[in-house]
């Protein structure tokens, strides 16, 4: 079985951001940005403070000043809303590439499942949107489909979105602290799968242990990943980054 941690310096977790950087492609890689979270919650009766969109811009802009990649590849869901955007989230959108397109020399967005009617607002802004992005042994793809076996094992490293994994530990008393974490976890076909928290912080997190199988979102994590050896590392503004043990051991740590 391959040691995870192979992908510590190859797919580089950044210590306070929820992305990674890729040297050998000049490349940063988010996930799950959910433009428009806002105005869905709003029609379930959740008022925020439309804030999301200078949260993002903001972090955009630290994002590129800790990596300074040339190109930056959006992992998938872009958007929020499975609907056509209304002109609001459009423009939000727009705003969002237009921002992107101003640190970085190439922007690629891989389509995730939210990513329905972004084609047309993307081309606007000279960006591409494609199923997925690959060079040399790294893939790119959401994680919502599992493209088979056959096409995964060609790569040594998978970087997939969707699943939006957090760690769960509990202090002595019992109380569960909720962590972001990016995930590398070995698989059984002997590469590694990166699972990358959300980009958007409005987006909760899913708790990720080694009984999570049956509930995971990505296909690709249920059907390869082992999480017994699955390497966790908590991302985030005021801890830093923190590698944690494999979640086989992880659950019976308290804080």
């Amino acid at each position: 079985m391959i040691d995870p941690k192979k992908g510590f310096t190859t797919i580089k977790p950044i210590s306070g951001v929820p992305a990674t950087c890729i040297d050998e492609l000049d490349s940063t890689v988010i996930a799950d940005v959910h433009i428009g979270y806002e105005e869905e919650l709003a029609k379930g009766g959740i008022f925020l403070p439309r804030s999301q969109l200078d949260s993002l811009l903001s972090k955009i802009d630290e994002l590129y000043n800790l990596s300074k990649t040339r190109r930056l590849i959006v992992n998938g869901d872009v958007k929020h809303s499975f609907a056509r955007p209304n002109k609001r989230v459009s423009r939000e959108i727009s705003i969002f590439f237009n921002a992107l397109a101003s640190y970085y020399s190439d922007v690629i967005v891989v389509k995730g499942n939210h990513d329905t009617y972004i084609a047309n607002i993307a081309k606007k802004h000279n960006i591409d949107v494609v199923d997925y992005f690959s060079e040399k042994n790294i893939l790119i793809i959401h994680g919502h489909k599992d493209p088979g076996k056959d096409f995964l094992q060609t790569y040594e490293y998978i970087i997939i979105g969707h699943e939006h994994p957090s760690i769960g530990i509990r202090d002595e008393i019992g109380h569960l602290h909720k962590f972001t974490a990016i995930l590398y976890a070995p698989t059984i076909i002997n590469n590694i799968i990166i699972v990358l928290p959300p980009f958007s912080s409005l987006s909760s997190g899913t708790i990720i242990s080694t009984k999570s199988r049956p509930s995971l979102l990505s296909p690709i994590l249920k059907n390869y990943g082992i999480l017994e050896e699955t390497i966790p590392l908590i991302i985030d503004k005021e801890l830093g980054l923190i590698e944690l043990p494999k979640l086989q051991l992880l659950e019976n740590i308290s804080l």
